[in-house]
């Protein structure tokens, strides 16, 4: 048995200019159910067997308005001609672009569907291999062409494929009934163009020294983490002493209680070129857990989502694990580095910080996995003999509890939503992993009443 279907989308979005407002986007997919062929060997084991494929493409608007229109921006005065007087001032907030025009994801993919032993296992896998082009990200523009920073294009190509796997088992035994399904996701992420120059593309900006965490290179991840290497805290001023090359200090202004940073290039200074790749926010796996049964009245469920291998970077920590400037401190800076306190990672204080312990570094990069029980849900139906008597026909009492428990090595606020850009910032795709303290999700509780009449 075959199944073929298609179809195509014209789409309409007044974000772009008049002469790229529109854009078709046509689809198609094919099915080839086999286990319905009499050639078929595997019957008294697998009841349904459907090998598919499909292809497709679909458009991305989401910026914001008026993107292929100037804005400008009134009270930058300025003092011409040598006047002591400034003048009423002008200044271009964001560059135009009518050339703006939709982002475009195509996507292909081959999978599997089977059920088997009467319908007890269903398994289901899939390869995916997506390419979104004509990209709509703002890239950085010198300073020098005005006020604004960067300018909305169509810059780019990234690549994303992997595999996807569900797995369900389903079991009755009398008054009781259990279904449990799992689920794992792997991709990779890597960056084919950045548009005409494909010059890198710095990110994930965090502190008041507004240093980059993140960099955006062809033939990388999208937002991998670029950070000096922390190599431990100098115990004296003699390992400050011997760290150095062909006798010059690689840290003159270090002191016993400060940060050593890696000269990773071996120039015998740390600066910007000792920023190496560090790791990536992408996970090498997502996975979840499903878990639902029943006995008589009673049911229950379960949900667990985690993801493994991927970094983030604690930004809160960063802001707050410092002596420079007037703000809160978190607790820790009470076990920073004295000579009576060797036993820590946490730097001395100095409120001028010379030795710059508090640069992006590999110090403020943690491990990102975590399992977490999503939901957890218990109910108890009332018997319909008992509800006849109140006049209805179904009630159903239940608790619940939401982000019950989370298992991580991540010592921020939540590790799942850890990255989410600042709602000033245009660049979210570079924040990636970057973790400002966004409000952690709640751990609720709810009790409900389901009724029907």
């Amino acid at each position: 048995m075959y199944y073929l279907s298609g179809t195509i989308r014209r789409d309409g979005s007044t974000r772009f200019g008049s002469s790229h407002r529109y854009g078709n986007f046509p689809s198609i997919s094919a099915g080839y159910r086999i286990s319905k062929e009499e050639f078929f060997p595997f019957k008294n084991v697998i009841d349904d067997m459907k090998i598919r494929a499909s292809w497709g493409e679909l458009g991305n608007q989401e910026i914001g308005n008026y993107q292929y229109q100037a804005t400008l921006s009134k009270g930058y005065p300025y003092v011409f001609n040598g006047s002591s007087e400034p003048s009423f001032g002008v200044i271009s907030t964001s560059f135009p672009n009518a050339d703006v025009k939709w982002e475009t994801t195509v996507s292909r993919n081959v999978g599997i569907d089977l059920q088997m032993l009467n319908n007890k296992i269903s398994l289901t896998a899939e390869y995916f291999n997506n390419k979104t082009k004509d990209m709509l990200v703002y890239v950085p523009i010198p300073m020098t062409f005005g006020g604004a920073g960067s300018i909305l294009k169509n810059a780019g190509e990234i690549d994303n494929k992997g595999l996807d796997f569900s797995l369900t088992y389903r079991k009755s035994e009398g008054d009781f009934t259990f279904s449990i399904t799992g689920n794992l996701s792997t991709y990779k992420n890597k960056v084919v163009s950045l548009g005409d120059s494909d010059e890198a593309i710095q990110g994930g900006y965090v502190g008041y020294n507004s240093e980059s965490t993140t960099k955006t290179i062809v033939g990388g991840s999208i937002a991998d983490f670029y950070l000096y290497q922390a190599d431990g805290i100098f115990q004296s001023d003699a390992e400050v002493q011997a760290h150095n090359k062909d006798g010059q200090l690689i840290q003159k202004d270090a002191k016993a209680g400060d940060i050593r940073f890696k000269d990773v290039n071996n120039d015998g200074v740390i600066d910007s070129e000792d920023k190496v790749k560090s790791g990536s926010s992408l996970p090498d796996f997502e996975y979840g857990l499903n878990f639902n049964a029943s006995y008589k009245n009673f049911d229950l469920s379960l949900y667990f989502h985690g993801v493994n291998g991927n970094k983030l970077f604690n930004g809160v920590q960063y802001n707050t694990e410092t002596g420079t400037g007037y703000r809160n401190y978190s607790r820790s800076v009470l076990n920073a580095w004295s000579e009576s306190n060797k036993n820590t990672s946490v730097p001395r204080l100095t409120h001028d910080d010379p030795n710059k312990n508090n640069r992006v570094s590999t110090r403020f990069l943690e491990n990102g996995s975590y399992l977490r029980l999503k939901n957890l849900q218990f109910g108890y139906t009332i018997p319909k003999k008992q509800l006849n008597k109140l006049g209805l026909d179904h009630c159903r009492v239940y608790i619940s509890a939401n982000n019950l428990f989370t298992i991580t090595d991540y010592t921020g606020y939540d590790p799942e939503i850890g990255g989410e850009a600042p709602s000033s910032s245009s660049n979210a795709l570079y924040w990636r992993g970057v973790d400002n303290g966004v409000y952690p999700q709640s751990k609720t509780y709810n009790v409900g009443v389901q009724l029907n009449f």
